[in-house]
């Protein structure tokens, strides 16, 4: 009894058909010989069903690339339509202030503040105990109590 092929010896032969004369065994052994002939028929189906599934979405993503054409077109039309809401608004506003801006003289001409005057108020700020911007506000405050007492 001979021992039957192995896997790589299969492996070889389903990759070149014309070595299998070669091989005295396939011609003893029956089990072999079917194995083989059900791999290569196996192998020959794969290779079928992919060339044909390959036709399939070769035909499926030429039909897609034309509805491609049309939603990019879309797409950028919706992009500038966009962009076009965005930038006018902003541009209009634009000229009316530099249009309004030079008719309209400045109000008032901003004073020179000498440095002694600077200096003095910078003085002041640093020796007071409480930074006026903290500074309780006193009218306020007022006349918040008495508008809450008016109410009870």
């Amino acid at each position: 009894m001979h021992p039957h092929l192995t896997s790589e010896q299969m492996e070889r032969l389903l990759h070149d058909p014309a070595a299998r004369a070669a091989v005295p065994h396939l011609q003893v052994c029956q089990p072999c010989m079917q194995e083989l002939d059900q791999l290569s028929q196996i192998f020959a189906d794969l290779r079928t069903a992919s060339t044909e599934m390959a036709m399939g979405h070769h035909r499926l993503a030429i039909l897609s690339s034309s509805g491609h054409s049309l939603s990019r077109w879309a797409y950028a039309f919706a992009a500038v339509v966009a962009l076009a809401v965005a930038i006018v608004p902003v541009a209009l506003h634009h000229n009316h202030a530099v249009t309004g801006q030079a008719k309209q003289p400045l109000p008032h001409v901003q004073q020179t503040i000498s440095d002694d005057a600077l200096l003095n108020s910078i003085q002041s700020d640093l020796s007071a105990s409480v930074p006026a911007a903290m500074e309780p506000l006193a009218a306020t405050s007022g006349q918040t109590n008495s508008n809450l007492s008016n109410k009870d």
